[in-house]
């Protein structure tokens, strides 16, 4: 299809088009009439038809070359990317057989000057520049590391360990970003080591001195580096058979085709990113609309309107982005939507919400959005990028589980409705990979509906990390004990397999908090301390915990939207959040920080990076507004009130129970610390020490400080005196009663 300027179409302009392909498509099965509706239980697979490709042509194709070779020649005029500017009106294009001419200038740039087998840095900003580049790199027979550009004036720590990781000699640029090195080398430790070139403007006659490089399928295409979400970066391994392994993959949980349109945000150094809207496009020659990631976070409702303007079949993200339209757009721009064209709409690298499924559906129906197109799934750069999801067919599904059962790793249904919690179905496995789950204390397999870490073996499947040896063999060599299966890749994620053997993620290893034996996973307490407050901003908690003297400390670290920076009273929300906690989950905070807005430190793909937090918080780096520590006094210690006796018996009891050298008697109970087993004990220490009870609700009532918790046992304690004295002047008299009548 031939697209027009952007200034000269329209939603409206394309409907009676897209309507007459719909029918045509419908003729050829390769989509069903109906669409079956949403539900909220574990459905069974359901059978469907996979598009044919061209007598299986891809399939036997075995590199990107080979398959970015074939677009070229039987479809060279076809478009195969769009990119758009950041107000979204003007139109970059380029057809295969453009992609495969400058792939080839480029390549031949690359042979003449022996740069092939060795890594190339890319450094580009978003556009078709990178895509050029990357398959310049492909054409050449090098290995592309897709990097975001260095930013100016700004610590370059990231990209410093991954050239020294890379050994990079080389990194092709743009001419803007080339000259903004040139000026700021000083921030770039191995810069001097490294030839940055701008390849814009090669000699097109290059191409005809280009060699087909004769790559194999075990050839390594790029280096992916992590995002680094809960450690350094690493750079995954990704050769032509992973990559078409796995793209064949998504090609059949999406069913998507030549005649799919793609559109995406995501940064292209990035696995969705680069993965699903560049190079599955390619795999499956179709077309894909591109917008830069600024573009969509300034304002989200330019990604639905590219859906609606260019009947978008298949686009996606992570599930803040979903938030993220819920939140910023308006009503009036929700009359210039029409998604009924979006049949696949994925969401994945990172958790996935059903408040939030459930929230879009409901505000952009009336834009014709089908709650059937959702398409959670799961996935990591190790796995290529997919790993399981639902066949687009299928609906979304979630299962209801009871969260004190998920916090002892068992999958049971709510005792009752306080304790029920709603995960999201991330569908099955794809081909030949297999998934498993595994009890990570006795490296044996776990049984169905039990919580474990989430291994991974396939073609799909990385070889490795470069250059970290060791690295790859603790989590690429993995092997289950009693069976000596493998190898398998640990993930570091934890889930469980349903009886249907559908998976369902609960959390990362790394992240999870353990107070007294009980798991706590940290984004249950951040989505419901995101809820508490509206100055609170979406997705900007991290919750995290680190030792001090012997003692777990559990710490907020919360970002306050901008346009609430000078409403908000830090006192009044570090009451209610404290108050929350505590009533929720059965044990205090011992630090909440708020910080400013767009500093919560986040992965490119919007996943929060706790243990970066966590590092920032305890070396004092965060962008911090206000922080309140609950177990510390910021007031000078009163010397002129002696304590009475109640007062130095319970404050040792705190100290001793909570490890705090000291703190004020108007020190609110709850802001101290601690958990419901730390209350228990202190119930039976006041008790061994004062001779009454105290309840849990008592010991917690809310406002309870310690001055009025000492004057609430000092009443306990005269009632107690009083009823004993009572009883003995009865006893008394009822002897002297006694002795009179005798």
């Amino acid at each position: 299809m031939v697209f027009h300027s952007k200034k000269t179409h329209s939603s409206t302009a394309f409907s009676e088009e897209y309507k007459a392909i719909l029918k045509q498509l419908s003729k050829k099965g390769i989509f069903s009439p109906e669409k079956t509706s949403f539900s909220y239980s574990i459905i069974q697979q359901k059978a469907f038809k996979l598009h044919p490709l061209e007598d299986n042509t891809l399939l036997q194709q075995q590199t990107l070359l080979n398959i970015l070779e074939f677009h070229a020649k039987t479809q060279p005029h076809k478009t195969a990317f769009i990119y758009l500017s950041d107000d979204n009106k003007k139109e970059e294009k380029l057809t295969f057989n453009e992609l495969h001419r400058k792939a080839k200038i480029i390549g031949s740039y690359i042979q003449q000057n022996n740069l092939n087998k060795n890594p190339i840095l890319l450094l580009h900003p978003p556009g078709l520049e990178f895509i050029i580049d990357f398959f310049g790199c492909i054409y050449g027979g090098a290995i592309s590391v897709p990097l975001f550009p260095p930013k100016k004036n700004k610590k370059q720590d990231r990209f410093n360990n991954i050239i020294e990781s890379t050994n990079a000699k080389t990194a092709f640029t743009t001419e803007k970003i080339l000259n903004q090195i040139n000026t700021d080398s000083n921030q770039l430790k191995h810069s001097n080591n490294i030839q940055f070139i701008s390849l814009q403007n090669l000699n097109p006659k290059l191409a005809k001195k280009w060699k087909n490089p004769k790559l194999s399928p075990h050839d390594i295409a790029f280096i992916q580096f992590t995002s680094g979400s809960t450690s350094k970066p690493k750079g995954v391994i990704n050769t032509h058979h992973n990559i078409i392994t796995n793209e064949e993959m998504i090609r059949n949980a999406a069913n998507t085709s030549k005649n799919t349109r793609v559109c995406g945000w995501g940064p292209h150094y990035h696995d969705l990113g680069i993965i699903a809207n560049i190079l599955h496009p390619i795999y499956v020659g179709c077309l894909s609309v591109l917008m830069s990631p600024t573009s969509f976070i300034q304002k989200p409702f330019r990604w639905l309107k590219t859906i609606s303007d260019y009947q978008i079949t298949y686009s996606g993200g992570p599930n803040f982005a979903y938030d993220l339209c819920i939140d910023k757009i308006t009503e009036s721009e929700l009359q210039e939507l029409n998604l009924s064209s979006w049949n696949v709409a994925f969401n994945g690298a990172e958790p996935i919400k059903s408040e939030t499924l459930l929230k879009f559906e409901k505000k952009f129906q009336q834009c014709h959005f089908s709650k059937t197109a959702f398409f959670p799934l799961y996935g990591l750069a190790e796995t290529t990028v997919f790993c399981t999801g639902n066949h687009a067919s299928e609906k979304p599904s979630f299962l209801s589980v009871d969260k004190e059962a998920l916090a002892k790793n068992k999958i049971e249904k709510p005792k009752k409705p306080l304790n029920e919690k709603k995960l999201v179905c991330c569908g099955k496995t794809w081909g030949k990979q297999i998934v498993k789950i595994i009890d990570t204390n006795s490296m044996t397999e776990s049984p169905k509906n039990w919580v474990g870490e989430i291994w991974v073996q396939g073609e799909n499947v990385s070889q490795g990390y470069w250059n970290e040896p060791n690295l790859t063999k603790d989590a690429f060599k993995a092997s289950i004990i009693n069976t000596q299966e493998g190898p398998f890749f640990r993930t570091g994620d934890l889930g469980f397999l349903t009886n249907d053997n559908k998976l369902f993620v609960t959390g990362r290893i790394k992240d999870m908090i353990i107070i007294h034996g009980k798991n706590i996973y940290p984004h249950d307490i951040e989505n419901e301390i995101e809820t508490i407050c509206h100055k609170i901003k979406n997705g900007g908690c991290a919750v995290f915990e680190y030792e001090q003297n012997n003692t777990q400390s559990l710490v907020a670290v919360i970002e306050i939207e901008r346009t609430q920076l000078k409403s908000f009273d830090p006192a009044a929300l570090n009451e209610k959040i404290a108050n929350f906690v505590l009533a929720e989950f059965g044990f205090s905070l011992n630090d909440i920080i708020y910080i400013k807005p767009m500093s919560l430190p986040k992965t490119s793909s919007g996943k929060k990076q706790r243990q970066l937090c966590k590092k920032l918080y305890l070396n004092n780096n965060l962008a911090t507004i206000s922080d309140h520590k609950f177990n510390q006094s910021n007031t000078k210690k009163n010397k002129t009130i002696p304590l009475t006796h109640t007062e130095k018996i319970l404050t040792q009891i705190i100290k001793n129970l909570l490890n705090i050298s000291h703190f004020p008697m108007s020190s609110k109970l709850a802001y101290l610390g601690g958990n419901s087993l730390i209350s228990i004990q202190m119930i039976i220490e006041i008790q061994k020490q004062f001779g009454i009870e105290i309840t849990t609700n008592e010991l917690y009532k809310k406002n309870i400080t310690i001055k009025s918790l000492c004057q609430l046992i000092d009443t306990k304690q005269n009632i107690l005196i009083q009823e004993l004295t009572n009883k003995q002047h009865t006893q008394q008299h009822s002897m002297q009663l006694t002795n009179t009548t005798a």
